[in-house]
């Protein structure tokens, strides 16, 4: 499992641009309310937009 939270650039370039990466054990510590949601479902991305526009991508679920 693997994450990564990317700040949207430039609206006219559609660039992302990527703030923090990190594995398994990274998300535990910065999100720990996911592991409950990852244990009960079978899933194999979630996707989560804040309201600053920030966007955690959390993917390679359950490989």
């Amino acid at each position: 499992m693997k994450f990564y939270i990317a700040k949207m650039g430039d609206l006219d370039s559609n660039e992302t641009n990527y703030t923090q990466t990190g594995k398994s054990k990274d998300l535990e510590i910065k999100f720990p309310e996911f592991r409950e949601i990852i244990n009960r479902y079978k899933l194999r991305s979630i996707d989560v937009r804040f309201d600053n526009g920030d966007r955690l991508r959390i993917y390679d679920i359950n490989n």
